[in-house]
């Protein structure tokens, strides 16, 4: 019986501990039409997923930022955290094509550190 009791504990606590481990990142969508649902941000990042979309997608799908910050994972296989965001940010205003300015990347660079906050919870 106390064995019993014991292995019902240990799966509760494994089974609570990996269902925290979920992103709480929410989102919509899958591929290049994969979104963020954004209804519980607060109004400054509503803002900013407005200027995420429109210039982040210029150049790949959302899905692309969107499964980075959910997996923690870059593209390339490296680790992706807040020191990445702002390398990635400092890339992007060097891309003529990206037409980004400083300004965009600090407000893009804000929304990402909140997004990654939010994709750890």
């Amino acid at each position: 019986m106390e064995r019993k009791l014991i292995t019902l504990l240990f799966t509760a606590i494994i089974l609570a501990w990996a269902g925290s481990a979920s992103a709480e990142l929410k989102t919509t969508g899958s591929g290049a039409d994969m979104q963020v649902d954004i209804s519980g941000f607060p109004p400054n990042m509503k803002s900013a997923y407005g200027l995420f979309k429109v210039k982040c997608a210029k150049c790949h799908g959302l899905d692309r930022t969107i499964t980075t910050l959910q997996s923690g994972m870059a593209p390339s296989g490296s680790v992706f955290d807040i020191a990445s965001i702002d390398a990635y940010g400092a890339k992007m205003l060097r891309k003529p094509d990206a037409e980004m300015s400083k300004q965009d990347v600090k407000t893009v660079n804000e929304l990402m550190r909140y997004m990654l906050d939010e994709a750890a919870k």
